[in-house]
């Protein structure tokens, strides 16, 4: 009997840890991208701000992006979670000196208040998904088809300029993602109510891959919204 209770009580600590590891994971992979998309601007002086404005680049961008993605997923699927998290910084550095064009377009004053409003919202999004009782899982359909839906209107925008397509598109992205953090965190803990100690690693890695591309575009969004006065 007590080593019963003693299995049970390690479940809830073993999510709490998944759940703390996890929002570590974030915190790091934005602060990655915030430091060498500043160090990217200084040291390359507006290359990559022509580079990833560029249809070309924004071409490159995906596929090394999608490429990286697949490679975390795949090496933890092989139980190889140490690679996979490992990639996963790497992507936030390169995600970071792409990013580094931001410099180039929109204030300090401006990229700031960007990051603290998304970053307030991020916290209370993530707070709303984790807290609720009900399992979200029949959003996943219909979520993913408003992100092909999405995906398709931001390829058309790069080689047909309409008046308030792209400020339509940044609103639609900004709830897109908003909704997706709510579904992520809640099946974070909805899918992981028990887990194993070996497995937080590379769980913990897959779910902060997940909100961490989140985070950055809300994070985009809202840099486009406020900055249209820049």
């Amino acid at each position: 009997m007590d080593h019963i209770i003693s299995r049970e009580q390690t479940k809830p600590n073993n999510t709490r840890q998944l759940l703390n590891k996890t929002f570590q994971k974030v915190a790091l992979a934005v602060l990655i991208t915030a430091v060498t998309a500043f160090a990217g601007n200084y040291a390359f002086a507006g290359i990559f701000a022509k580079f990833s404005r560029s249809l070309t680049g924004a071409i490159v961008v995906m596929v090394l992006m999608f490429a990286l993605i697949t490679q975390v997923q795949r090496s933890i699927q092989n139980r190889q979670d140490k690679r996979g998290t490992k990639l996963f910084y790497g992507l936030a550095a390169l995600n970071g000196l792409f990013l580094s064009y931001i410099f180039s377009y929109f204030s300090l004053g401006t990229i700031g208040a960007s990051f603290l409003v998304t970053s307030g919202l991020f916290l209370a999004l993530s707070r709303f998904g984790l807290t609720r009782e009900k399992d979200l899982i029949s959003w996943q359909k219909g979520l993913f088809i408003t992100l092909i839906g999405v995906i398709i209107l931001s390829v058309f925008s790069l080689f047909i300029g309409i008046s308030g397509l792209s400020l339509i598109l940044n609103i639609a992205i900004l709830v897109l993602f908003s909704f997706y953090t709510i579904f992520d965190t809640n099946q974070l803990v909805k899918r992981y109510e028990t887990i194993a100690h070996r497995d937080i690693e590379g769980v913990s890695s897959l779910f902060a891959l997940t909100l961490y591309m989140d985070f950055i575009n809300i994070y985009l969004s809202i840099l486009q919204l406020l900055g249209n006065n820049d």
